[in-house]
């Protein structure tokens, strides 16, 4: 997005990468930072002062919905993990210090499979990408909360193959997902659809959001929401994310209203 705001616009815009929202949303708000992705859970818990924050970040906007993020769980493909009950008694990733987001989806996860903590023997990991590394380096026998497509799955799978598990798509497994992350919706994906879909699978989608710092100037919003619209085909070709970003559905009247 950086470079084709840079490329196409008066404006310079640089990324500055960061571990986890907890981390860069209290630089939006405070201004030092103009812009961040965030999905639809911490931009809801960061405005209103919830799970993961220590206070109300009032100073966010949203500016455009932007990719969904397709989410599931990865064992070795030579795991005999075959559905979420066959976790109980093994080795899986949690606590996300860094994520906390991703502490809420694996805990998701887990309700989707009927599986509590207790059940597992949890291994501490940081966020998503430490957690699919200690998949490949064979410290769990399972990975909670990892994006389809995220390019470690892809680094990982090239020296240990992966797979990944279905969740349940059944109304009570999606009742209990919702009861742990309200936000999203259960998605199948055919096998070889991503790297570690050996079989089909249900995942769970939610969105991101194009936030912004309340004191953006309007026309620079504009141009930055109208520059991502106008050259999708651009950010497609940089990255397969942006295949889930959709303009038409950029922009929904219904989701605006005052700010408290």
């Amino acid at each position: 997005i950086s470079s084709i705001i840079s490329k196409n616009t008066p404006y310079t815009m640089l990324a500055a990468p960061m571990s986890g929202p907890q981390i860069y949303v209290p630089q939006v708000d405070s201004g030092r930072a103009e812009f961040a992705l965030l999905n639809a859970a911490d931009a809801h818990e960061a405005f209103n002062g919830g799970l993961g924050y220590r206070q109300s970040y009032k100073n966010l906007r949203l500016a455009a919905i932007g990719f969904t993020n397709e989410l599931g769980v990865i064992v070795r493909a030579d795991s005999d993990i075959q559905s979420g009950k066959d976790l109980k008694g093994r080795r899986v990733t949690g606590v996300f210090s860094a994520h906390k987001t991703c502490e809420q989806l694996a805990s998701a996860q887990m309700a989707n499979f009927d599986v509590s903590w207790d059940d597992v023997t949890v291994v501490p990991v940081t966020h998503s990408r430490t957690a699919v590394q200690a998949l490949g380096d064979g410290r769990v026998d399972a990975a909670l909360c990892v994006p389809l497509g995220q390019a470690i799955v892809q680094e990982i799978n090239a020296q240990t193959p992966v797979r990944f598990i279905s969740l349940h798509n059944d109304q009570d497994a999606i009742k209990r997902t919702r009861a742990k992350f309200p936000a999203g919706e259960i998605r199948g994906y055919k096998a070889d659809d991503s790297v570690g879909l050996i079989n089909d699978a249900y995942v769970w989608s939610y969105p991101f959001y194009l936030v912004a710092n309340k004191d953006v100037p309007d026309e620079m919003v504009y141009r930055v929401v109208k520059t991502i619209s106008d050259h999708i085909k651009d950010l497609r070709g940089i990255s397969g994310v942006f295949n889930r970003w959709v303009p038409e559905k950029m922009i929904c009247p219904s989701m605006r209203r005052p700010v408290q």
